[in-house]
């Protein structure tokens, strides 16, 4: 079969794996021939930078999850090299000396906490890694909606024909029933080791969301367009502590929140 990115013929020596494997899958993968092995190249170089510049790396320190080489997780944020534990222990966390003051914040009551970037300069990478992840997903898992849409929005934005932003949002609070665009098994061994989970939101002709959880970081897409932003006022109204990545788009949303709050109807509402 061709490529489900680039729609060619082109040779594919290995599987792919649906979630990165650094972030622990092993066994939820697309079969050789379903992703090309230049897709593949293309797709590793911000796949890195989306595990080893973001929040995602501090999780996969919490988890204790190895890379796919069997290391230890490791990235940079705010110019501070973290390095997760050698021997896999999970939320053990390392940085030199010299690095500790950068990132420590002595609270009022004398404990400390850990500061650290979401996202250091691996926005992009990161809406792109979303979106490769849930994509892979539905043709894996939900072929019926992969066929209902039209993707090739996102197809170019991945293969640098687009090379507009393409907005995410983080959040804490669940505002509605997503459906799980993974199969029984799949669901299960992912949700317990990693509490990874992937979800599909279906709301208009302009608006899939697939939502994207790992551990402590929760993340929201639209997959079929990035101007559509109405979506984000059931987060922003009433989750603080929502957040729009890249930060150019959080003026337009705020304005959006701002101007239809009255007068919206929950795009959620089932």
């Amino acid at each position: 079969m061709n490529c489900i990115f680039c729609d060619s013929s082109k040779q594919s020596k290995s599987v792919e794996h649906i979630i990165p494997e650094s972030l622990g899958n092993k066994r939820y993968i697309l079969e050789k021939g379903q992703v090309c092995d230049e897709c593949n190249n293309k797709f590793s170089s911000f796949e890195k930078k989306a595990l080893t510049r973001s929040i995602f790396l501090i999780q996969r320190i919490r988890t204790g999850v190895a890379t796919k080489r069997g290391k230890n997780a490791q990235g940079v944020l705010d110019e501070v090299n973290i390095q997760g534990d050698s021997a896999f222990r999970k939320g053990v966390l390392n940085v030199n000396d010299e690095d500790v003051k950068k990132i420590i914040r002595v609270k009022n009551d004398g404990s400390r906490e850990f500061l650290f970037k979401a996202f250091d300069k691996s926005e992009v990478s990161v809406s792109k890694m979303l979106l490769k992840i849930g994509f892979e997903s539905l043709f894996k898992s939900k072929k019926e909606i992969f066929q209902k849409y039209d993707f090739t929005h996102l197809r170019n934005f991945l293969l640098a024909k687009d090379n507009n932003d393409w907005p995410f949002i983080t959040y804490w609070y669940e505002r509605a029933k997503f459906t799980s665009t993974l199969r029984m098994y799949d669901k299960h061994l992912l949700k317990t080791r990693y509490k990874c989970e992937l979800l599909y939101k279906e709301v208009d002709n302009d608006t899939l969301l697939v939502k994207f959880v790992y551990g402590d970081v929760k993340t929201i897409i639209n997959f079929l367009n990035r101007e559509s932003l109405l979506w984000t006022i059931e987060y922003y109204g009433t989750d603080s502590n929502s957040e729009a990545w890249p930060k150019q788009f959080r003026k337009k949303i705020e304005d959006l929140y701002y101007n239809n709050k009255d007068k919206f109807t929950s795009i959620f509402s089932e």
